[in-house]
């Protein structure tokens, strides 16, 4: 028999790349430690279906759809975050893209564009909008998981 914690009780979380993989996983495990947590994702669909699953559990969870290479996408998923949830206690950056369809040496400056968007640009973007809040709220945590292509 398993024991769920409560630890993120009244914690809002704001999960991105949350609709599939580690990081659906992540987003799934606040919620059962009892946060509630915005689901951010490129593909809406699947980041509704995870928020409305997560829902049908018992738990609290929105979905948003967002490319978070985009600023004024980014800038919108926060605000809509907090005005839904309230605030941005946690922030988990896990959105990237590791698919390397070609060897670098073959590769285009619209690659390397989108590549840097989306494992790097993304992290700034969101950090530079959710740590200031999380400063004047007195605190936080910000999480940003580094992708590695084999």
């Amino acid at each position: 028999m398993t024991t769920t914690l409560r630890r993120f009780e009244g914690k809002n979380v704001l999960v991105t790349g949350a609709a599939h993989g580690i990081g659906e996983a992540i987003a799934r495990r606040f919620a059962q430690e009892g946060a509630a947590v915005a689901i951010a994702d490129l593909d809406a669909t699947s980041a509704a279906d995870t928020a409305a699953d997560i829902v049908a559990s018992g738990g609290t969870a929105i979905a948003l759809a967002c490319d978070v290479g985009v600023t004024a996408q980014v800038e919108q998923m926060v605000a809509d975050t907090v005005a839904q949830l309230g605030s941005i206690d946690i922030l988990v950056n896990n959105a990237g893209d590791v698919t390397i369809a070609k060897h670098f040496l073959t590769t285009d400056e619209a690659w390397w564009d989108h590549f840097l968007d989306v494992n790097l640009k993304s992290q700034y973007l969101t950090c530079r909008l959710v740590a200031p809040m999380m400063a004047k709220a007195g605190g936080g945590a910000i999480i940003n998981i580094d992708r590695k292509s084999t």
